[in-house]
């Protein structure tokens, strides 16, 4: 039960109607006003805007604040189940009237959501985070603040399950469980604005970085990470957007920075900067903020942007080993393509990663800094063949000087060729499996910039970006947190987005006016699914 206290206090209130749109799209409309004097002039002011009129005699209407409702002038607003509702106009309605209930189809079309909902994915969702302690690390951080404790997990569980814009999110609200489970959200456009805002701020942030490294502590003894970056292109204008030129491509970006734990595949930690800040310039802070948050790292796999001697001397005296592509137009990078590559085509470098065949050489480098390092020659060579016939496809051989001859040599010499310098001694078999581990961060950019909405970005404050990119970054962890469950269990040969596609029409027949709901029996293949992540699903279940 609600009451308005602007209404309350003024005696002279009362209840106007009126008619919007045109044909059958017209509908009337209720809202509380009052007299008022202005300049002579009398006018009325709205005190309350009450909806959609569903029953003008008995004051019941419809809005998307209260949902459907009873208004007692001259202040009280009781919100009513749908069961209540129908009860009230089939028998307490005036017979005396020309008007007639709103029965059948109007009625369906009201109520027809809360009939059935999508009950599968929210709820294999919800159990499973449970189970697993995350639901505990996401929330805890705002526990001290209601709205936002109720909040962050349907926020989560919405780019989980179903991803796509967070406007959109009432529409799932309300065709879903998750009406159920968390009953008491106001999911309208501007309040989800100010949630991520909330979300955002960096006294939440601390305690959900702290609480969550010590579950990544949990999950593995070695503390490898890889790190890389992508730039997140935005059209809405703010300070942390930059212009970036991508080779003929001009962007407004800003550059997002992602550590992922190594060995169990968990997002680490994240941080963004306005993308004309180098990538070389950010890793000494990064790996200050993460001891700040006490994020153990032991070792490194980091794209050629973060090269400079200055941070491999860094993580070297740190204790970090570390892995990194190297910059061509440095002066070790030259020296080796002068003096070591001309025999890299010999068969004792011969290795193999999946469908790629690849020439590996290592040799010591002892002139970057005070380090002893190793450099990994490496040529691919299904990348060296379509270089090949890039470079020689307006080649002619009879009508080409000395000159450009060898020219094309040199090139054709040096084609596929890329280094890595790494702290560590590895074998040619060990090299491409640890390097491109980097591939890894790439399919968690992709599943965060293709699945759960990580672009567009349409937020102005940096708060906001902020909260949105915390909800991003928690469904990323549940993402990996269920990929890893159906990596161990191979009774299905699913990917997550399949399974949530599949959980989706698994629903539950509602029954308001008894107080409960009944998920649909499963067919053999929602068994195996729901047996694969240790959940039971119910036959009845009360709506609390």
């Amino acid at each position: 039960m609600i009451k308005n206290s602007k209404i309350k206090s003024h005696d002279n209130s009362f209840v106007r109607f009126h008619r919007k749109g045109t044909g059958e799209k017209k509908c009337e409309y209720g809202s509380v006003q009052r007299s008022v004097w202005v300049n002579g002039t009398c006018k009325s002011e709205t005190l309350l805007w009450l909806g959609k009129v569903l029953n003008k005699e008995q004051m019941i209407f419809q809005s998307r604040e209260n949902g459907i409702f009873k208004f007692t002038p001259p202040s009280t607003i009781s919100r009513l189940s749908a069961g209540e509702v129908i009860t009230n106009r089939l028998t307490d309605y005036d017979k005396t009237t020309e008007k007639t209930p709103l029965i059948g189809e109007e009625y369906a079309r009201i109520f027809g959501q809360a009939n059935s909902l999508s009950f599968g994915g929210v709820y294999l969702a919800s159990e499973v985070l449970k189970q697993s302690g995350l639901t505990d690390i996401f929330t805890t951080a705002f526990a001290g603040t209601k709205a936002l404790g109720e909040a962050v997990m349907p926020l989560v569980i919405y780019k989980l399950t179903q991803g796509g814009a967070s406007m959109r999110i009432k529409t799932w609200w309300e065709q879903s469980y998750a009406k159920f489970l968390y009953p008491h959200l106001n999911l309208e456009s501007p309040r989800i604005t100010q949630l991520l805002r909330e979300i955002g701020q960096d006294k939440y942030w601390r305690i959900f970085f702290k609480n969550y490294s010590e579950f990544i502590a949990k999950q593995t003894s070695i503390k490898g990470t890889i790190i890389d970056s992508t730039g997140l292109p935005k059209a809405i204008n703010t300070d942390l957007w930059q212009i970036r030129d991508h080779g003929d491509v001009i962007n407004r970006e800003k550059r997002l920075i992602v550590v992922l734990e190594k060995n169990s595949g968990y997002p680490l930690y994240f941080k963004y900067l306005p993308d004309n800040i180098v990538d070389k310039s950010t890793l000494q802070h990064l790996f200050y903020e993460m001891e700040a948050y006490d994020i153990e790292v032991s070792s490194a796999i980091l794209d050629a942007g973060y090269y400079s001697e200055d941070n491999l001397q860094f993580l070297f005296d740190r204790g970090v080993t570390f892995m990194t592509g190297y910059i061509p137009n440095l002066k070790v990078y030259k020296r080796i393509i002068k003096n070591d590559i001309n025999d890299i085509d010999d068969l004792a470098y011969h290795t193999m990663k999946g469908a790629r065949f690849m020439k590996i050489k290592v040799i010591k480098v002892g002139d970057i800094g005070t380090m002893n390092l190793y450099a990994y020659i490496c040529k691919d060579l299904v990348e060296a063949n379509k270089q090949e016939f890039h470079i020689l496809r307006k080649f002619n051989y009879d009508i080409a000087d000395e000159k450009e001859i060898a020219e094309i040599q040199e090139k054709l010499r040096k084609r596929g060729i890329f280094i890595l310098i790494s702290s560590i001694e590895l074998s040619k078999n060990e090299v491409l499996p640890f390097y491109y581990e980097r591939q890894d961060i790439e399919q968690i950019f992709d599943f965060a910039k293709n699945d759960l909405d990580l672009l567009p970005l349409r937020t102005h404050s940096h708060e906001t970006l902020r909260g949105h990119f915390m909800v991003v970054f928690m469904a990323s962890i549940a993402h990996v947190h269920m990929r890893r469950i159906l990596e161990k269990r191979k009774n299905i040969q699913l990917s997550r987005s399949a399974v949530f596609d599949i959980l989706s029409r698994h629903c539950t027949k509602v029954y308001e006016d008894k107080n409960f709901h009944l998920p649909d029996i499963p067919s053999p293949l929602l068994r195996n699914i729901y047996e694969t992540f240790n959940v039971d699903v119910p036959t009845k279940m009360y709506i609390l």
